[in-house]
């Protein structure tokens, strides 16, 4: 019988032959029996560090369940926004503020058509859309094959989530990659063309609608920051409120004295 899983990725340390493992958005399951397994895997893979973030709510059982195995918590909590699909259509859409409603009215009068992918030339537009969003922000650790491979996988395994494409008049100004995990759908990956026409908001409501019609009950906003007024936080408050404080990230090192010199070196090139 299966106790737990998680979706295990592997990067380079500064393109050395040490290895960091990380479990983006897991384990899930038997929290205590994952958290051995997976350090016993880094172990006999020769990883130098292994680290989690669990999609879970932060309370006195999860910080135990870590401290006790040596696992050390790394950066803040994290948040994000979690909104109840169950309601209707109508009750869904009334619930929202007076903005997301009035923007999503707004894109379907300017001619804003939101669909998903058929083909790979689907999703090619959308990964330049993405790595357009990377240059422009200065975001590095993901990059257009990623992207790539994600949304490819995706246009193979349907049930497994979609890329939709927001178009005007023929031109792809917006994308979002939705993730299926079980009866809930997470919002991944996304991005629009600044344009006086809005693009954002009725994707974010095609979103919610892919997921609702696809039989689940919950829509994960994909992060989340209290902090912020603007930008993404506020067009995803305007849909949602419901706020989840998960865990921090947990890391546990395996090979100390290689690992702790990366991170220094890391630290000096970024200078």
């Amino acid at each position: 019988m299966v106790a737990a899983g998680g979706v295990l990725l592997s990067a380079r340390l500064l393109g050395w032959p040490g290895r960091s493992l990380a479990v983006h958005r897991g384990p899930f399951g038997d929290l205590p029996s994952a958290l051995d397994a997976l350090y016993e895997l880094a172990q006999s893979e020769g990883a130098w560090c292994l680290e989690v973030m669990p999609d879970a709510s932060f309370d006195d059982a999860l910080k135990e369940a870590f401290s006790a195995r040596n696992w050390q918590a790394v950066g803040p909590d994290r948040y994000t926004l979690r909104l109840d699909l169950t309601p209707d259509k109508g009750a869904l859409f009334a619930g929202f503020e007076s903005r997301a409603r009035y923007q999503v009215r707004r894109g379907e009068r300017e001619g804003t058509i939101v669909r998903p992918a058929r083909n790979q030339d689907d999703v090619a537009n959308f990964c330049r859309l993405m790595s357009e969003r990377d240059a422009e922000k200065s975001l590095a650790g993901t990059s257009y094959t990623h992207y790539s491979v994600v949304g490819n996988y995706l246009l193979a395994n349907p049930s497994r989530g979609v890329v939709l494409l927001a178009e005007r008049q023929g031109e792809v100004l917006g994308a979002n990659l939705l993730w299926r995990s079980a009866f809930r759908v997470e919002y991944l990956y996304g991005t629009s063309r600044k344009q006086k026409v809005s693009v954002g908001y009725p994707l974010q409501w095609a979103s919610i609608m892919w997921a609702k019609d696809i039989g689940a009950t919950e829509y994960d906003f994909g992060g989340y920051n209290p902090n912020r007024n603007g930008g993404p936080a506020l067009m995803k408050r305007a849909f949602c409120r419901n706020v989840v404080n998960l865990s921090p990230r947990w890391r546990r090192v395996s090979r100390p004295t290689f690992f702790t010199f990366a991170q220094k070196l890391r630290g000096w090139i970024k200078r």
